[in-house]
C-alpha cells in the first residue's frame, strides 16, 4: 500500500452548505420583521431549514453522482495470503446465495460460517452445506456459540479471536448476498494508501422478480448504490455497510472488533475514522442482495433501523464530533444518520404548525411563493436519484408512487422505533425472508393497528388546524394505506413464488 496525498475534498460539502444557507437567507428574508421572535415560530423555521440542509444534500448528491468519473484504484494489493470469509446466519441461511462462494476466484480462502441460528432446521441446512462445501474442496468451518451475547458484532468478534495469525484480511458477508467472483481481488486493490482500514463493495438488488413490491422498490436499492456511496471516496466519509466489505485484521485488533451494538458496522466506521482509518468504496465491485420481500418484512427492517440509528447517534455522536475526522467527513456521516430521528423533529413540527393554526395565528407566510418553492425542494429532494428512469417515464411514475407511499407508510413505525431507542438498547432481529402465509386484510389491519391509529390521529390534527383541507394529509392517508399495502405486497408473493416454482417454466437462470 502507498501513502500518496490526501484525496479527500471539502468542495461538495461547500456547494452543499453555500446552496443551504442562501436558501435559508431566502426564507428568512421573506419572513415578517420580528417573526422569529416568538418561539413556537422560531422553531418552524429551523425545521424547515434542516429539512432544506437534507433536499440540498440529496440533490446535490444526485447530480454529482452524474458527472463524477471514477478513478481506478492504483497501487492496491491483488493477493494478500490467506483471507478469511466470515458468512453470518442468524435463523435465515440461504443455500442459493451461500453457493456463490463456489465461484470465488481467490486461491487461498477460508470459511467461516457465523452460525446463530437457534431453530433446528436451519442449523442442520448449515451442517450439510457445510460437509457438501468440503467435499468439493472448500475450506469451511461452522462456529456456533453458547449465547448471542453482542449480536453479529458478538459472532464476528468471537472468530476474530479464533482466526489463525496468518489471516490479514477478512470479508463480512450476510446470509442472503450473493458475491462476485472477483469479490475479493477487486476489494484489495483498493487498499491503496496505509490509512484504508476496509473497502465497500457495491450491490444491486437481486430479487425484484418476486413480486410487485421488489419490482417497484428494489430498484432503490441499485439506485442508492450508484449515487449515494461513489462521491464518499473524494468528497465524504465511505460507510462499512454491514455487509460485502473486507477489512483489514490489523485494525479490527486497533479498535478491539466491532462495536457490540446492533448498528455496528456504523459505529465501526466512526471508532475506525477515530483511530486514523477511513473506508474505500469499490464501485467496480458489485455484489448481489436482497430487497424485503413484502411491506411486513420491510416494516419490521425500518424499525430496527430506527431503533438502532438512536442508539448509534446516542453512543458515537458526540465522541465523532469531538474527533479529529475532518468536518465535512463529520457531516458526511451524521447527517444522513440524524435523517432518520429526524421524524420526531417533523412530528413537532406538523403539532407546533397546528397549535398555531388552532390559536389563529397568522401563517399565510407559508404560502408564500418563495417559501413553498423551498418546501417542495426539500420534500422532493429525496427523490432526486430516480431521475435515471427517465427513459421510461411510466414504470418511473410508478416507482415513484410506490416508494413514496412506501415510505411515507413508515413514519409511525419510525416514530415507534425512535422512541424505543431513547427508552432502550436496540435489538437485533432478521429481516423476515420468504412466504409466510396468506395474509387477510383482516390480520393486516390488525397488525397494522398503530399505523390506523396514527392515520386517524393525524387526520383529526389537520382537520382541526385546517378544516376540510386537511383531509388531504400524505402522511394520513399513506399510514391508512398500510394495511392495503401489506395484504397486496405478500399476496404479490405469494403469486411470485408459485410462478417462479412452476416445473413446466424455466428456471431464473435459464
Amino acid at each position: 500500500m502507498g501513502n500518496g496525498g490526501d484525496a479527500k475534498s471539502s468542495r461538495l460539502w461547500l456547494v452543499i452548505i453555500g446552496i443551504w444557507a442562501a436558501a435559508t437567507g431566502v426564507l428568512v428574508w421573506r419572513l415578517p420583521p420580528g417573526i422569529l421572535a416568538s418561539p413556537a415560530f422560531a422553531f418552524l423555521v429551523a425545521c424547515l431549514s434542516f429539512f432544506l440542509l437534507s433536499g440540498v444534500f440529496n440533490i446535490v448528491v444526485n447530480v454529482a453522482s452524474h458527472v463524477l468519473r471514477e478513478r481506478p484504484p492504483v497501487g492496491g494489493p491483488t493477493s494478500a495470503g490467506p483471507v478469511a470469509i466470515l458468512y453470518c446466519t442468524y435463523n435465515d441461511f440461504d443455500r442459493g446465495a451461500a453457493e456463490s462462494l463456489f465461484t470465488l476466484s481467490y486461491p487461498d480462502l477460508r470459511v467461516w460460517i457465523l452460525d446463530d441460528s437457534t431453530r433446528e432446521g436451519c442449523r442442520a441446512e448449515v451442517d450439510a452445506f457445510a460437509a457438501a462445501s468440503r467435499a468439493k474442496g472448500l475450506r469451511i468451518e461452522v462456529h456456533r456459540r453458547t449465547d448471542r451475547k453482542g449480536f453479529k458484532a458478538g459472532a464476528i468478534n468471537a472468530a476474530l479471536r479464533r482466526l489463525p495469525p496468518d489471516v490479514a484480511y477478512l470479508a463480512i458477508v450476510d446470509s442472503d448476498e450473493v458475491l462476485t467472483p472477483d469479490f475479493v481481488q477487486g476489494c484489495l486493490r483498493h487498499f491503496t494508501r496505509d490509512d484504508i482500514g476496509f473497502v465497500q463493495a457495491s450491490h444491486r438488488c437481486y430479487n425484484q422478480g418476486s413480486g410487485w413490491f421488489t419490482r417497484y422498490l428494489g430498484i432503490g436499492v441499485d439506485l442508492h448504490w450508484r449515487h449515494y456511496q461513489r462521491y464518499r471516496n473524494r468528497f465524504g466519509a465511505v460507510n462499512m455497510l454491514g455487509h460485502g466489505a473486507v477489512i483489514r485484521r490489523d485494525v479490527l485488533d486497533a479498535v478491539g472488533g466491532f462495536p457490540e451494538v446492533t448498528c455496528e458496522d456504523l459505529a465501526f466506521t466512526v471508532v475506525a475514522r477515530m483511530a486514523g482509518y477511513r473506508g474505500a468504496f469499490a464501485a467496480d465491485v458489485v455484489c448481489g442482495e436482497t430487497f424485503p420481500e413484502d411491506f411486513s418484512a420491510m416494516r419490521r427492517r425500518h424499525l430496527r433501523w430506527s431503533w438502532a440509528t438512536v442508539e448509534f447517534l446516542r453512543r458515537f455522536m458526540v465522541p465523532y464530533a469531538r474527533s479529529r475526522a475532518r468536518w465535512f467527513e463529520k457531516l458526511d456521516l451524521l447527517l444522513p444518520s440524524v435523517n432518520l430521528p429526524a421524524v420526531l423533529l417533523f412530528l413537532g413540527f406538523l403539532l407546533s404548525a397546528n397549535f398555531l393554526r388552532m390559536t389563529g395565528a397568522d401563517l399565510s407566510l407559508f404560502t408564500d411563493t418563495s417559501v413553498v418553492a423551498l418546501s417542495l425542494l426539500a420534500s422532493l429532494g429525496p427523490l432526486a436519484m430516480f431521475v435515471d428512469l427517465w427513459r421510461r417515464p411510466r414504470f418511473a411514475l410508478k416507482v415513484i408512487l410506490l416508494n413514496t407511499i412506501a415510505y411515507l407508510a413508515l413514519f409511525p413505525i419510525s416514530v415507534y422505533g425512535m422512541l424505543r431507542g431513547l427508552a432502550r438498547p436496540a435489538e437485533f432481529f432478521v429481516t423476515p425472508k420468504g412466504v409466510r402465509g396468506r395474509l387477510p386484510m383482516v390480520r393486516a389491519i390488525a397488525e397494522t393497528r398503530m399505523e390506523i391509529m396514527a392515520g386517524i390521529a393525524l387526520l383529526a390534527v389537520g382537520t382541526t388546524g385546517m378544516g376540510p383541507a386537511g383531509l388531504a394529509s400524505p402522511l394520513a392517508i399513506a399510514a391508512l394505506l398500510t394495511p392495503l399495502l401489506m395484504a397486496s405486497s405478500r399476496s404479490s408473493l405469494i403469486r411470485g413464488r408459485a410462478f417462479s416454482e412452476d416445473p413446466a417454466l424455466p428456471s431464473a437462470s435459464g
